[in-house]
């Protein structure tokens, strides 16, 4: 019996999926920041959270061991050079500071947003290119 109704569920899952598929011409539309403030409001409401929370997901001071990042070309005087940074080591302290600011709807398609610190962030390790 219960393969029955999950067969119903998923044909009905089919049929009202396929009446209401959103198309490229509905996704892609222009927002009025201005007219979202229930949105906003959220958005605040999560980014006041931020501090409280981000303790519990990130170590301080944050390292990292033995990391090679991909390489980056760059022209000097008509020369192609390439260059791959490693890291040996690197801490960088002060990552629970971080406070974001709230989002502040400043137009009917631009925001403010910013982050501030409520301490010290220090960067130091070694690196090699």
């Amino acid at each position: 019996m219960s393969k029955f109704f999950a067969f119903a569920a998923a044909i009905a899952t089919v049929v009202f999926g396929l009446t209401s598929a959103a198309t490229v011409e509905d996704t892609c539309v222009l927002s009025d920041f201005q007219t979202a403030t229930a949105d906003f409001i959220g958005l605040n409401n999560v980014l006041n959270l931020v501090p409280s929370l981000l303790p519990m997901y990130i170590t301080d001071p944050y390292a990292l061991t033995n990391q090679t990042l991909d390489d980056i070309d760059f022209k000097v005087l008509g020369l192609n050079f390439k260059a791959t940074p490693s890291f040996k080591t690197l801490n960088v302290g002060g990552l629970t500071t971080i406070a974001p600011k709230t989002a502040n709807v400043t137009g009917s398609n631009t925001l403010d947003l910013g982050t501030d610190f409520k301490g010290e962030v220090s960067v130091n390790g070694s690196f090699s290119v």
